[in-house]
């Protein structure tokens, strides 16, 4: 799972991708400054925080792990793993420690899914619904009517959010 962060406190405003994988029986969170270096490591196994060595311990990253495992929780957990915390549309606080935010990421996930999955197997899909190219359009591309095959070493996926967040990720093919 890949997650934008961003931090408002006080004056300051800060931005981080984080990286949530499984490892070892645990869960791998590593977080990255918006220049792709390396803030953060850290393992979380049977409810104990593990660093690797590679990186210094962070309690501030630390805390932000711990906001976004309550962030994550379940609702139907919610109460039982955090007795003074409420929920508001799209927002959850736990007194006045920590206020969650939520922006869609599920479209996201499911186009990088597919780009991912249409890379591997050199078959790219047709843009359902596009018939005519506005002439305004860039000269790109289109892949218009039907699916195409084709090899390619790499493959980019755009989203364009609501809030202000734009993300372009692009991944390689695996050999």
């Amino acid at each position: 799972m890949q997650l934008h962060i961003e931090r408002r406190q006080a004056d300051q405003h800060q931005d981080w991708l984080l990286i949530i994988q499984r490892e070892n029986g645990g869960l791998r969170w590593s977080m990255m400054d918006p220049l792709g270096i390396p803030q953060a490591r850290q393992l979380l196994i049977d409810g104990k925080w593990q660093a690797d060595g590679l990186l210094p311990p962070n309690p501030e990253a630390r805390e932000l792990f711990a906001a976004l495992m309550f962030a994550m929780t379940p609702d139907l957990e919610m109460h039982g793993r955090y007795p003074t915390a409420y929920r508001q549309g799209m927002q959850r606080r736990l007194d006045d420690r920590w206020l969650v935010e939520y922006q869609s990421a599920n479209a996201f996930t499911m186009e990088s899914w597919f780009s991912i999955e249409m890379l591997n197997s050199d078959r790219y899909i047709h843009t359902f619904n596009l018939v005519d190219i506005d002439p305004q359009c860039g000269e790109l591309d289109y892949i218009v009517g039907e699916p195409r095959y084709m090899s390619n070493e790499y493959v980019m996926n755009n989203n364009f959010a609501f809030g202000g967040v734009n993300t372009s990720l692009i991944f390689r093919r695996w050999h």
